[in-house]
């Protein structure tokens, strides 16, 4: 098993963001449009929030869960796994790995610094977990090589 490096897992999530972008620009008609004076005021709408949050948490909950894969982790052939088992996680840690950056994420602060740490920490650390891979007691490993 070879822990993969911050640069794929890196390479992943941006396949995933552009996924999510896809995902959830349908729901910006049907939560009442959005108009860039307002979003420059008062920011994104909270209706396509909470929309855009839910697409998100299920795209990440459920695939991890699923298969140990998002469609980004699949491209770069790299999966989540139990850091015990090694086996594809449970339900319940991929709701804490979606959980811990999201509420880290959703502090105030210059782009959350509180985010930014929990995935920044994979850098430091010796099995390149992020603070939600130690939390929810993940690995993410490569696959196929």
């Amino acid at each position: 098993m070879t822990i993969a490096p911050a640069a794929r897992r890196f390479s992943g999530f941006m396949v995933d963001v552009g996924v999510l972008v896809v995902l959830t620009i349908p729901l910006i008609p049907l939560t009442g449009g959005i108009v860039l004076e307002d979003v420059i005021e008062r920011g994104l709408p909270r209706d396509f929030l909470l929309a855009a949050n839910i697409v998100t948490a299920a795209y990440y909950i459920v695939l991890t869960g699923w298969r140990g894969q998002t469609l980004g982790k699949l491209l770069v052939r790299t999966k989540v796994v139990g850091e015990e088992s090694s086996e594809t996680p449970t339900m319940w840690q991929a709701v804490v790995r979606w959980v811990v950056p999201f509420v880290a994420s959703s502090l105030p602060g210059l782009l959350s610094l509180a985010g930014v740490i929990v995935y920044g920490w994979l850098l430091a650390d010796d099995r390149n977990q992020g603070i939600h891979d130690k939390a929810a007691r993940t690995l993410v490993i490569q696959v196929g090589e």
